[in-house]
């Protein structure tokens, strides 16, 4: 079964990201509520995603908390209380916006989360090592996707192209899983990773054909969306979901509220634990037979070598290659 993380939209439009926010995600049929943190000049962790506060306003990282309050205009959730708000309810999806403060998270995390029940998202390759050298155990996601904007036009596509063909990155920082753009999703990253048992977060998903057709792909274990309560209703009516009678589903249980790793088990995640031993399984077993993964336990990657990256990923899968051109410049958000 796919799941589900309850992002909030940072549309200019939007309304901003407050307590009330993650009371309606609580209310939600998520499993897993995304929150983006940022530090405050005080040190005051924040759930807040731009890193000015406001069109054209002063950095996050310069002002002091009560200072950011003022500016906006409203009280900033502080990530201890969005964090003990879930404890037990949902899985945190911490996405960190800035480098140089990642062990304070995690070590925060583990006390009000608890082990297991968060995964660490950054776009960053250096949070991603400093994590996994400080908390082996801990889950981590290098974000695939990065926004283009501010970056120089010469540097798109190696950009673009560090994220098409990412398992050097992957295997260098010793990220478990990526949160991948859906876009790049799309042009053979996802299934590039899951030949590699790596996991697959996939964002932000709004548009009702590719919530459909991602809560429809056995690859991907978490899809972030805008529309959770949406997401939820169409991942039971397509018979997606245990309750419906649909597929058990890749990751068991959820780890929310309490220890429920296996014997054996490396990092208890949120994620299957035998990812990796799918993959192999997989290759085995051929992609036309029924698969079912449940008690299989092993450590990612250490089943199955990396498979190569090659053209073959958009190429052969996506041969309209001027769109595959396209999309690897775009300067998405």
């Amino acid at each position: 079964m796919v799941y589900i993380s309850a992002h909030c939209d940072h549309s200019k439009d939007a309304q901003p990201v407050t307590y009330d926010s993650y009371m309606n995600t609580l209310a939600s049929s998520a499993e897993y509520a995304e929150f983006d943190i940022r530090r405050t000049a005080d040190n005051v962790l924040v759930v807040y995603h731009d890193g000015r506060a406001g069109r054209g306003g002063a950095l996050v990282a310069e002002l002091e908390y009560q200072e950011l309050c003022d500016r906006l205009q409203y009280a900033v959730p502080r990530v201890d209380e969005v964090m003990a708000l879930l404890a037990g309810r949902l899985i945190g999806h911490l996405d960190l916006k800035e480098i140089g403060y990642e062990e304070t998270v995690v070590t925060l995390a583990s006390s009000i989360l608890g082990p297991g029940n968060f995964v660490v998202t950054t776009l960053e390759d250096a949070s991603v090592a400093t994590i996994k050298r400080a908390f082996p155990q801990v889950q981590t996601a290098l974000s695939l996707g990065r926004s283009l904007r501010g970056v120089p036009r010469r540097r798109w596509a190696a950009v673009r192209h560090s994220e098409l063909f990412p398992l050097s990155r992957i295997r260098a920082c010793g990220a478990d899983w990526v949160a991948v753009n859906y876009r790049l999703a799309r042009l053979g990253v996802a299934r590039t990773c899951d030949r590699n048992g790596i996991g697959i977060m996939v964002w932000t998903v709004d548009h009702d054909v590719l919530i459909d057709r991602f809560l429809a792909d056995q690859r991907i274990d978490v899809l972030i969306t805008n529309r959770p309560d949406h997401a939820a209703r169409r991942r039971s009516a397509l018979g997606l979901d245990r309750a419906s009678g649909g597929p058990a589903g890749r990751l068991g249980r959820l780890p929310v509220g309490g220890e429920h790793a296996e014997d054996g088990q490396v990092g208890k995640t949120p994620i299957d634990p035998g990812r990796a031993a799918q993959a192999a399984f997989r290759h085995e077993s051929g992609p036309g037979r029924h698969r079912d993964h449940r008690g299989i336990v092993g450590q990612r990657l250490s089943l199955q070598p990396l498979q190569p990256e090659n053209g073959e990923a958009i190429t052969a899968q996506h041969p309209d290659s001027v769109r595959a051109k396209a999309a690897a410049t775009e300067p998405w958000p």
